[in-house]
């Protein structure tokens, strides 16, 4: 696992863009840098005043962390460990999924932090193309996911757009006119779901449960 992230950092280093980059690669911790069945990706990491890639990699060495359950705050509250909204929906699909959280290796399509993405400073998909060589490296060499989890439209579009994924099925996820998508790129399934920020798959919604129920029935 240490070889792996020595892999990543050299990548880093080779890479101005990375290099200037301030933010995070993973939200797992380095015990789900191995092969895994999913691979989860969101759009980019929020917050402020983050630490450069290279740092961020280097503690991710010696900690154990993973960001979807330890205490995320807003403008409004500070919530307690594992419970913002987003992170719940996160930990109630993996659930479903017969998984843990903690077991699945999980980053975001650009590792640069913003506060939201209205406030994005730079071009999504430029930043995308330069953090997606390690993407590749975990996604072929790493983790070798038989599934590739987003949500977002922007991670979603990227893939289809430049990263040679077809689409293969599209069905309302039970939320106006959202959609859950499924892609194909060689023996990889792309699950892409509204943004959890906003999308809360997990009610009494009978629409939305007879969305989640088809959705699992691609994922054997």
């Amino acid at each position: 696992m240490i070889n792996n992230i020595n892999n990543i950092i050299k990548i880093v280093e080779n890479d101005q863009k990375l290099m200037n980059m301030r933010g995070c690669i993973f939200y797992s911790d380095k015990k789900t840098l191995q092969k895994g069945k999913f691979y989860f990706l969101g759009v980019n990491p929020g917050g402020e005043n983050s630490e450069t890639l290279i740092e961020d990699l280097k503690k991710l060495e010696g900690e154990k962390i993973n960001h979807y359950l330890v205490s995320w705050e807003n403008d409004i509250k500070e919530y307690a460990k594992g419970e913002a909204p987003l992170q719940k929906r996160v930990k109630k699909l993996f659930c479903r999924l017969n998984i843990s959280i903690e077991e699945v290796c999980s980053s975001n399509l650009i590792f640069k932090q913003s506060k939201d993405l209205k406030n994005y400073d730079g071009n999504l998909f430029e930043d995308a193309d330069a953090c997606w060589k390690i993407h590749e490296l975990i996604i072929n060499d790493i983790v070798q996911p038989e599934y590739i989890i987003t949500h977002g439209k922007y991670v979603y579009e990227y893939l289809i757009t430049n990263q040679e994924f077809k689409e293969d099925i599209a069905f309302n996820s039970g939320h106006g006119n959202w959609s859950i998508k499924i892609a194909k790129r060689n023996n990889i399934t792309l699950i892409n779901l509204p943004h959890l920020s906003y999308y809360s798959p997990f009610t009494k919604n009978i629409k939305k449960k007879e969305a989640i129920e088809k959705l699992l029935k691609y994922i054997k």
